[in-house]
């Protein structure tokens, strides 16, 4: 059988050889600055890392644990522990049950300070563990190893509790916690609990550290960096707990919690629940915005990424180079921003390729013809706009040309006829400029940014021919990358189907095979409609897949409409006053769920200084609609439209309202009232 070298996904499944194996870095701009400048281990000021599903928070996180810094340092383990300047000390949060700690009939701020007790004795042993590994497999003691555990010890109220060495702290703790354990377990039984609290909150947390660098000088200046994953575990009132301590932080500390975008549940302390304030007390770090919004730097991370998978079983591919070549793409063929961004090759730039569609009926000439038929005009006007726009030896051309007449035609006051005429010679004078080598740079159908979409519409329109409009496949490895979003994982999972459809042929990395354009094109779909279902799988189900399936379907038919408003178009703005607060709940959820990213500086009205919030669609949802791929124009809603999208009280205006505003957009642009006021809808916002 075919080992597939994108199998494993989630870091989670990682063995910490593995976790350093697979370690690639990033790298932004000049200064090449990585992930260590991004994660900050040695920061004084705590921080919280959210990040989407598959962001690749874990991986990065667990870099910094102690586990993965002894495979790092390998024989050199003190002197490499001593130049990063901390131990880390990775914790899991989801293993902890946190859910026993409540209700059976005792009030909630008992167990608040029964959970904090237990966390501090959960995450003291977790770091006297991990101190005496290190100490252990760097074949060296502590200095004053008594003096240690015997200051330790004096954190505890109960001064019987004494310990001359690690071990001996750690059996002492670990009889501590299996104590909780047992009455927290059967206080269900009993509907009553007592614990003796012995610390007070931070005391170990803070106190090891301190007490490790007073006692040992070659601790000093060192850090026992917290690694506290997966928040989105613990409920508001255990992670009271948390922002208590990142309140409480000290200088031999560094703190990092990590989880999920919707992870982060309050902020509040137990010092009369004030606010921890981002910026003051932590800073906050969104992975998933880190990595996208250098689209540069993600790129070459993610290409060394699947170039380190693929070397571990493929040693001869050596290099991005020869990975690439191992997808079948169309090059230059993307949704990116680039001056050079025909959709189709230059080498190919009139569509020669697509000889197929010269026999075929031409589907984009016939609704043209229709569209004709509707409005009152002479027939010899309309046979010369037909004859001005046909270009029977380059289909995409003649498709471009119809889009470029609908443009003209929309701007069009009435049928005026002879006003139409020239508009279809505009066009043609256009087209022949496009078909004449030396000047075509200077044509609408090279400068227009709408190339992707009416290439998009052409494949949609001849279904029987898209095995050579390839560029409705999504193809190619740079493609795939855009796709993923900015998260890794996403990344991965596309490569992890490609793959192993293309492994029915045989291995796709062997003997000048290729994962094909249609091994791909499976993978791609196969990966958006598990990305929708995965991420909608919550208890707001309804509410997230009714949201999005609304909001795509308008996309999907405006971009394919005779006159899209805005090209390559995933992305939307609107006023928050004019939204209700269910359709604001709506659209956190969709983007703490990866469903919608948000463009964090807005944008301005064109009406006035509003700042209106502007979101786009997952890219890794685009092939599930048809849509593209990369963010380029975007279209503002009235308020009214996005509460129909994402608001249940208002779902049923949503067909009206979307056919109001997309009837502008489709021949033969006849003028009509508009089909609707706002004031009928009976909204009150």
């Amino acid at each position: 059988m075919i080992k597939n070298p994108f199998e494993i996904t989630k870091a989670i499944n990682f063995t910490a050889q593995e976790l350093n194996d697979f370690w690639v870095d990033i790298h932004e701009g000049r200064n090449k600055s990585g992930f260590r400048e991004i994660v900050k281990p040695m920061s004084p000021v705590p921080m919280i890392l959210l990040g989407g599903k598959g962001s690749g928070k874990t991986h990065i996180i667990k870099y910094y644990s102690y586990e993965v810094q002894k495979i790092r340092h390998g024989k050199n383990l003190f002197d490499g522990i001593m130049k990063e300047g901390f131990i880390g000390i990775y914790f899991l949060l989801g293993g902890l049950n946190e859910g026993r700690f409540k209700s059976n009939g005792i009030q909630q701020d008992v167990w608040d300070d029964i959970f904090m007790y237990y966390m501090e004795i959960n995450i003291a042993i977790r770091t006297l563990e991990v101190l005496k590994f290190f100490l252990d497999e760097a074949h060296t003691i502590l200095e004053n190893e008594s003096k240690f555990c015997e200051s330790v010890s004096a954190f505890f109220t109960n001064k019987t509790l004494k310990a001359q060495s690690i071990n001996e702290l750690i059996d002492i703790f670990d009889k501590i916690r299996r104590d909780i354990d047992y009455k927290v377990n059967n206080c269900v039984f009993l509907r009553k609990i007592k614990i003796d609290i012995q610390i007070t909150r931070g005391s170990l947390v803070f106190g090891i550290p301190e007490t490790l660098s007073r006692v040992d000088i070659r601790f000093k200046d060192k850090k026992i960096l917290y690694i506290l994953d997966e928040i989105e575990n613990i409920d508001a009132n255990g992670q009271k707990y948390l922002q208590s301590i990142i309140r409480e932080a000290k200088s031999n500390t560094s703190i990092k919690l990590s989880g999920r975008l919707y992870g982060l549940k309050t902020k509040k302390t137990f010092s009369d629940n004030e606010n921890n304030m981002e910026g003051s007390e932590f800073e906050l770090l969104e992975l998933d915005h880190e990595l996208r919004n250098n689209h540069k730097a993600f790129e070459d991370f993610s290409l060394r990424l699947c170039l380190n998978r693929v070397k571990s079983r493929y040693p001869e591919i050596d290099t991005i180079e020869k990975l690439e070549n191992f997808f079948e793409f169309w090059e230059e063929s993307s949704d990116a921003e680039s001056d050079n961004d025909d959709g189709i090759p230059e080498s190919d730039r009139l569509g020669c390729i697509w000889s197929d569609l010269l026999s075929n009926k031409r589907v984009h000439m016939d609704k043209l013809c229709a569209s004709l038929e509707e409005i009152d005009i002479a027939k010899e006007i309309k046979m010369q706009i037909i004859h001005n726009l046909t270009c029977k030896q380059y289909p995409f051309v003649e498709k471009f040309n119809t889009f470029l007449f609908y443009k003209e035609w929309a701007h069009i006051d009435g049928n005026h006829g002879i006003k139409l005429l020239s508009a279809s010679e505009k066009v043609k004078h256009n087209a022949e400029t496009y078909l004449d080598d030396a000047k075509f740079r200077k044509s609408l159908h090279h400068k227009s940014h709408f190339k992707a979409d009416v290439l998009a519409q052409l494949c949609q329109e001849n279904p029987s021919a898209r095995v050579k409009l390839k560029r409705e496949y999504y193809s190619g490895l740079k493609t795939f990358i855009r796709i993923s979003g900015g998260m890794p994982r996403t990344l991965l999972l596309l490569l992890k189907s490609a793959f192993a459809a293309a492994s029915n042929d045989g291995d796709p990395f062997e003997n000048n095979n290729k994962i094909s354009y249609e091994a791909q094109r499976k993978a791609v779909l196969k990966t958006s409609h598990w990305f929708f279902d995965d991420a909608i799988n919550c208890g707001e189900k309804a509410e997230l897949q009714h949201g999005i399936d609304n909001l795509a379907t308008f996309f999907k038919e405006m971009r394919y409409s005779d006159k899209p408003t805005e090209c390559s178009c995933i992305s939307f703005s609107f006023n928050s006053s004019e939204v209700t607060e269910q359709t604001l709940k709506v659209i956190e959820l969709a983007r703490t769920h990866s469903l919608l990213f948000a463009v964090w500086d807005g944008r301005k009205s064109k009406n006035s200084s509003d700042v209106q919030l502007m979101y786009q669609l997952n890219p890794i949802l685009s092939p599930k609609w048809n849509l593209a791929i990369t963010r380029r124009g975007t279209i503002p809603l009235s308020g009214v439209f996005v509460n129909s999208i994402f608001d249940p009280q208002f779902y049923d205006r949503y067909e009206k309202l979307k056919k109001e505003r997309l009837h502008t957009m489709n021949a033969p642009f006849k003028t009509q009232t508009t089909l609707f006021k706002q004031e009928e809808l009976g909204l009150s916002l």
